[in-house]
């Protein structure tokens, strides 16, 4: 998945990036939202970009995936297991269960976010500056 951006702050080795929301990222929630469209998100910054440049986001497809199973997987094996062992008890357990693994898998998954965030091969990542866009216009024209 490629992304373009432009760098807003820069603050210990880490740039907050302003993107355009594309529509794959649309429901997903982890970026600072600006209105319908943009979206600000805190990248390392291995290439040194320096606030107003414009640089180049990736993330691995295969990084996107786990990353979506962590965040959907996780709950839906919750939710089920939670059902299925209620079920065994009665109803109210069933519903009982299906509320309360769900909430547990959320909390897990709350305190297991820093660790996660500290694997970087999960986030995006910034691979390039790029040149600004009024350049790559008149290049094109």
């Amino acid at each position: 998945m490629q992304q373009t951006g432009q760098v807003i702050a820069v603050e210990n080795g880490t740039a907050t990036v302003r993107i355009q929301r594309c529509e794959a990222c649309e429901h997903c929630g982890a970026c600072f939202r600006i209105g319908e469209k943009e979206a600000d998100i805190l990248l390392h910054n291995p290439v040194g970009a320096r606030v107003g440049d414009y640089v180049a986001i990736h993330m691995r497809p295969q990084n996107v995936l786990l990353a979506s199973a962590i965040a959907y997987g996780i709950p839906l094996c919750a939710l089920l297991i939670g059902v299925l062992l209620g079920s065994l008890w009665g109803d109210v357990y069933t519903a009982l269960g299906g509320v309360l693994f769900p909430a547990a898998a959320f909390f897990l998954l709350r305190a297991l976010e820093p660790r996660l965030a500290k694997n970087r091969t999960l986030l995006p990542a910034i691979t390039r500056i790029l040149p600004p866009p009024a350049i790559i216009d008149a290049e094109r024209a």
